[in-house]
């Protein structure tokens, strides 16, 4: 086996640094590992902590709070051989009656998203790690589900450019 990358889905979090350290060892290749880490590495892995999700931060009105939980989210990623985090999310919850977003969500604001997303971004990358921005333009603003339906954006091409994906190219930008 000549693995490029693992993503740690569920586990605890000694077992997923022996399993992450074996497989880079047996790698030729320098190995992307990676967490889906949105409400910390606790999120996925045991024994390691979990943050209140990304609106009650904002709630605080502290965008410090974001890039610290971005920060501390990394380094604990980092202790078990993570190197990427699929985190932030930066879908605009918009729609009322989203069954997946909801507070998963910064903001229904683009430029909350942007700020707060943003900070998680600046901490996770300050700790040495590559946030992924998740999950897609429009996915804040759908009525379904993506994980059991094929979900549609139902705004205008205007709008869905200026609020689902103003934050994922405005991130993108300001991470160049």
């Amino acid at each position: 086996l000549q693995p490029g990358g693992v993503i740690l889905f569920a586990g605890e979090a000694l077992t997923s640094a022996v399993a992450t350290s074996w497989a880079q060892h047996v790698s030729d290749l320098p190995l992307l590992v990676g967490l889906d880490a949105e409400w910390g590495a606790g999120y996925r892995l045991e024994g390691l902590g979990r943050f209140p999700d990304a609106m009650a931060i904002a709630a605080t009105g502290r965008p410090s709070h974001a890039r610290t939980s971005g920060r501390i989210t990394a380094e604990e990623a980092s202790s078990v051989g993570v190197n990427v985090l699929f985190a932030p999310t930066v879908d605009v919850n918009v729609h009322p009656s989203n069954p997946v977003i909801g507070t998963r969500s910064w903001s229904d604001s683009p430029d909350s998203v942007i700020v707060y997303a943003g900070a998680f971004m600046e901490g996770v990358t300050e700790a040495g790690l590559l946030p992924v921005m998740k999950h897609f333009p429009g996915h804040g603003g759908t009525n379904r589900d993506s994980h059991t339906d094929l979900p549609v954006a139902t705004s205008s091409p205007a709008e869905f450019d200026s609020v689902h994906v103003a934050p994922f190219r405005r991130l993108m930008k300001s991470s160049e």
